[in-house]
């Protein structure tokens, strides 16, 4: 074994360039297989990733403007929320583009970081 090793180094020594060149690929090898790991890592589920940052609604629930405020309170309670926010603010928006109308229900919260599974319409928000 002690043979083996002795000729290896005095190959190296021998071809400086060509040990050198071979180093820098299996360099560049590591750091590439690396750097992929690196980012299958951090690229797993990103849109549970963004919901958690986000810390938005797992339900929303809208209702009617004459429901009545405390049989609101009631309902995380009867689905089984573990957490609830709001009322919240909501409006309708209509955007028309090339003759088609696109409409979206917007939600808004005063606080974004704020803790919220059921994001509900107060009275007379709708």
């Amino acid at each position: 074994m002690k043979a083996v090793i002795v000729k290896a180094i005095a190959d190296l020594r021998r071809r400086r360039i060509q040990a050198a060149v071979i180093f820098l690929t299996v360099l560049l090898a590591i750091a590439t297989g690396t750097m992929a790991l690196t980012l299958m890592s951090q690229t797993r589920n990103p849109y549970q990733a963004a919901f958690e940052a986000q810390k938005g609604a797992h339900l929303q629930v809208s209702f009617h403007a004459s429901t009545d405020p405390q049989l609101l309170a009631t309902t995380p309670a009867i689905i089984g929320a573990t957490a609830a926010g709001g009322p919240y603010p909501a409006t309708s928006l209509e955007f028309k583009h090339s003759g088609q109308r696109f409409n979206i229900e917007t939600f808004g919260r005063d606080d974004p970081g704020a803790q919220g599974h059921i994001g509900t319409l107060g009275p007379g928000e709708r």
